[in-house]
């Protein structure tokens, strides 16, 4: 169910399952660039929350003109990293001067995360 308190008019659309995973990683990508959770490591941006609403996310910008590889894991129970990756880790291959959104579902809180 949801409800709306107030005097705004809320605007709700209806997307296919289809478009699910495209609406997620647009969502998530301006999501991460509106929060101030980054870390610059000089050649590159990486974003990451365990947001309070059932996922994390780990957004990169890559600002160099090198591949960058990591590895993310997680130590826990409670998480499922969204396609393509799986199990309990995560490895993002961020081409030079490119961008890379990795997305994980929470079932429930106190999840600790790593990154390699």
């Amino acid at each position: 169910s949801l409800s709306s308190y107030g005097e705004e008019e809320v605007v709700m659309e209806t997307i296919n399952k289809s478009a699910l995973n495209n609406f997620r990683r647009q969502f998530f990508t301006k999501f991460a660039l509106q929060r101030n959770k980054v870390q610059d490591t000089g050649q590159f941006l990486r974003y990451t929350e365990v947001s309070d609403f059932g996922f994390a996310y780990w957004y990169y910008v890559n600002r160099s003109a090198s591949t960058i590889e990591e590895e993310i894991q997680i130590i826990g129970n409670g998480i499922k990293f969204k396609t393509p990756h799986q199990q309990d880790t995560a490895r993002p291959v961020i081409k030079p001067n490119s961008s890379e959104l990795v997305l994980a579902n929470l079932s429930h809180s106190g999840i600790n995360c790593s990154i390699a």
